[in-house]
C-alpha cells in the first residue's frame, strides 16, 4: 500500500532524535490498511459523530492534566486519528504531535483544525507508528503524552507495549503525564456474544465480529490472566445503495489483549506513579506521572 505522509504545517519548535534508531510495530502496516481500507470512512460516524466523542475526551483530559499549562509545552498524541484528543489538547494551551498511521485520519484532523479556526503552526502532523514518536521530540521535552480510544491495542506485543510506555518516560518531563486508554479484552467472549454491534442508521450497519486466539504461534508472551492474547477484529459494515440494496463491506486486524492490572504495573515498572481512572464506556484508564529527579 502506497503510503505517502500529508503535507504538514510549520512544526512547533522539537527536534528530533537521530541516535535512536527507528522502531515498527509488526502490526504497523496492517492497522494502516485497515483503517484506509475500510474503519476511517467510519470512525467519526461510529462515535455518534465529532462533537460527542471530543466533549468524552475533553471531560477526560481536564481531569486528568493541569489546569495551567506553560507556553510551548508539547503534547504527543498517539493514535490521534481525527483529533479527538488532539483537539482538548490544543484548547488546553499544549502544543502537539499528532502521530496515527492512517492518512485517511490525518486528513479528517487536518481538515478540523482548519474548520476550527485554529493556527496550524501548533500541530505537527506525522504519518507514522507508535513506537517511533521519540524520532519527534527530545527526552525530557513533552508535557504529556497520550494513547487512547484504544490504540494501545494496536500492538502487536506485550513486549511493544513496554517499549512505547518506556519511550513515554524518556520523552516527558518530570511531572509529565502518559494517559492511556483501552479496552479489557482479557476475557473471551464466546459463541454469539462475539458479535457486537457498533452503531447503526436508516443507511449504515457496523457490526464488529471477535476471534480470540489463545494460542499465539508468533512466541509473543501471553499472561496467566490473558494480557498478550491476540484477538482478531473482524469490522463488517452494511452501506445500503440508491436503488435499495445493501453492499457489506469488511475488513479485519489484530487487537491485544491486557489488563488494567497489567498495564498499571507496567507503567510503574517503567518509573512512573501510577492512577486509575474510572472505566467509561468500556474503555479501561491508566495514568502515569513521571516523577522528578
Amino acid at each position: 500500500m502506497a503510503m505517502t505522509p500529508p503535507s504538514a504545517p510549520t512544526p512547533p519548535p522539537i527536534s528530533a532524535r537521530a541516535s535512536k534508531p527507528i522502531l515498527t510495530s509488526s502490526n504497523y502496516l496492517s492497522v494502516a490498511s485497515h483503517y484506509d481500507r475500510l474503519l476511517s470512512e467510519h470512525y467519526t460516524w461510529m462515535f455518534g459523530g465529532y462533537e460527542t466523542k471530543l466533549a468524552q475526551n475533553r471531560c477526560i483530559l481536564l481531569r486528568h492534566l493541569p489546569a495551567t499549562v506553560a507556553p510551548d509545552t508539547v503534547a504527543v498524541d498517539l493514535g490521534c486519528g481525527p483529533g479527538f484528543q488532539t483537539i482538548p489538547l490544543l484548547e488546553l494551551g499544549y502544543k502537539v504531535v499528532a502521530v496515527d498511521a492512517s492518512v485517511g485520519m490525518l486528513e479528517e484532523l487536518g481538515d478540523e483544525i482548519k474548520t476550527l479556526g485554529i493556527d496550524e503552526k501548533r500541530v505537527r502532523t506525522v504519518e507514522g507508528d507508535l513506537l517511533n514518536f521519540r524520532e519527534q521530540i527530545d527526552d525530557g521535552a513533552a508535557g504529556c503524552v497520550v494513547c487512547m480510544g484504544d490504540t494501545p491495542t494496536h500492538l502487536a506485543s506485550l513486549e511493544e507495549v513496554r517499549e512505547m510506555i518506556r519511550d513515554a518516560h524518556a520523552a516527558l518531563r518530570p511531572h509529565g503525564r502518559l494517559i492511556l486508554q483501552f479496552r479489557d479484552l482479557t476475557h473471551p467472549l464466546e459463541g454469539t456474544d462475539r458479535f457486537v454491534p457498533v452503531r447503526s442508521d436508516a443507511m449504515t450497519v457496523f457490526t464488529c465480529f471477535l476471534e480470540w486466539e489463545r494460542q499465539r504461534d508468533d512466541g509473543a508472551a501471553v499472561e496467566e490472566d490473558g494480557s498478550g492474547a491476540r484477538i482478531r477484529v473482524h469490522d463488517l459494515v452494511h452501506i445500503k445503495k440508491g436503488n435499495g440494496t445493501w453492499e457489506l463491506c469488511k475488513s479485519w486486524y489484530y487487537k491485544l489483549a491486557m489488563s488494567r492490572e497489567w498495564v498499571g504495573q507496567t507503567v510503574k515498572e517503567a518509573g512512573f506513579r501510577v492512577e486509575y481512572g474510572e472505566t467509561e464506556h468500556g474503555m479501561e484508564l491508566v495514568v502515569g506521572i513521571k516523577e522528578a529527579q
